[in-house]
């Protein structure tokens, strides 16, 4: 029960007073028919939550601004629980007390050395979990990669395994996006306004425009389908925050062809990767003579993911850029510019890594891409 409610006590102030989220005044947890069901504490006035409101941006648009900077003093705080916790005391219960203690008349026994080396422990352990929600109630943008909190995506890519990067692309973008997603239901049913709506709009365009440009300047193969990602992701905010039968159907069309393309590219170029050595983009050349399965394999990925015909990413672009002309025009020259400047970043680099001249030699075993090719095989069928 203490490990319970050191969660709930921080999630609690949290939300009501540290980032003061306009809807919800602390958690309320009861026990029914021996479950335990979490639940928020509705803001249900309009004043009251267009007052909370204004706290909100204060604070929370504060974090957004000043990401780096305190990202690394909470990383200092976290470090310094971790070696508080270390350097506590492990007290013993000998049988007897020690007789100098006696002697000295301390008057207390070894028992409350033990208690309080508890306490210490469970201050500790009430702190961690407030400075665990100091950034995960705003960090889900951050996870879902968009821009300008988009930083850590790319890295996270090029630094972790070919598994982890299919991971990151395929699933756990998505369901980062999910908890955005159900959080703008609950905002719109509470606020009765478009507010989050056009916030998911303004930072999933950015996403797009970012990102687009940032492909171009890409080296490393894994940051350029990392910053791919994050366009992607950009766009099916976009379509969330744009509403509407068609828009969400289209995003959610959008996040499964995505994770289906993405987690093949990954892999694809997990094996390029290691047959070549490197991730350099420019050291990757002639990969159809050297190894066709490969070679074809990311130059289907990226006909795929750049939303050519037949493939899934085709149809929901579609659907996502007709519902942008007919209920927001303004933003369709933005997301037109900036598909079109990640088009040719990617089809360039890519058809130079599968078609570019090479002297190195035919490799003598093919690698097993089957489950690739049946990814691809699904985004097709997802466009039919």
């Amino acid at each position: 029960m203490v490990t319970a409610e050191a969660a709930y006590c921080a999630l609690g102030a949290a939300n009501t007073r540290v980032q003061c989220l306009p809807t919800t005044l602390g958690v309320d947890h009861r026990i029914i028919n021996g479950r335990v069901y979490i639940g928020g504490n509705a803001v249900t006035d309009p004043a009251e939550i267009e007052r909370r409101t204004v706290e909100f941006q204060k604070r929370a648009f504060y974090y957004y601004a000043n990401w780096e900077k305190l990202y690394d003093q909470w990383k200092q705080k976290m470090l310094k629980l971790i070696e508080d916790a270390q350097g506590l005391p492990k007290p013993s219960l000998p049988e007897f007390e020690p007789l100098e203690h006696v002697h000295a008349g301390r008057g207390i026994a070894s028992n409350h050395d033990l208690l309080v080396t508890y306490q210490k422990t469970l201050e500790g352990y009430f702190r961690m979990w407030h400075h665990h929600f100091e950034f995960l109630l705003l960090g889900y943008g951050t996870k879902v990669g968009l821009a300008p909190m988009h930083a850590w995506l790319p890295d996270a890519h090029a630094e972790g395994p070919t598994p982890i990067s299919a991971v990151l692309s395929g699933l756990l973008l998505n369901v980062a996006l999910y908890a955005v997603v159900r959080s703008k239901a609950l905002v719109d049913g509470a606020l009765g306004s478009t507010m989050a709506g056009a916030l998911m709009m303004g930072f999933g365009l950015l996403s797009v425009v970012v990102a687009a440009f940032f492909l171009s300047r890409q080296k490393d193969v894994k940051r350029l389908f990392a910053y791919s990602s994050i366009e992607h992701m950009g766009l099916t905010t976009f379509a969330f925050g744009m509403g509407g039968p068609v828009a969400t159907f289209a995003a959610m069309l959008h996040m499964t062809v995505h994770s289906l393309t993405k987690s093949a590219i990954f892999f694809v170029v997990g094996h390029a990767v290691q047959k070549t050595g490197t991730q350099q983009i420019d050291q990757i050349r002639g990969l159809n003579l050297t190894n066709p399965t490969i070679g074809w394999g990311l130059m289907l990925g990226s006909i795929a993911i750049l939303g050519l015909p037949p493939f899934g990413v085709f149809a929901s672009e579609f659907l996502i850029l007709t519902t942008a002309m007919r209920d927001h025009p303004w933003a369709t020259p933005f997301l037109l510019v900036a598909l079109v400047v990640a088009f040719a970043a990617v089809f360039s680099k890519a058809q130079g890594m599968v078609f570019g001249d090479t002297t190195a030699q035919r490799l003598p075993h093919s690698p097993s891409l089957a489950p690739v090719f049946v990814h691809f095989a699904q985004i097709g069928r997802a466009h039919v």
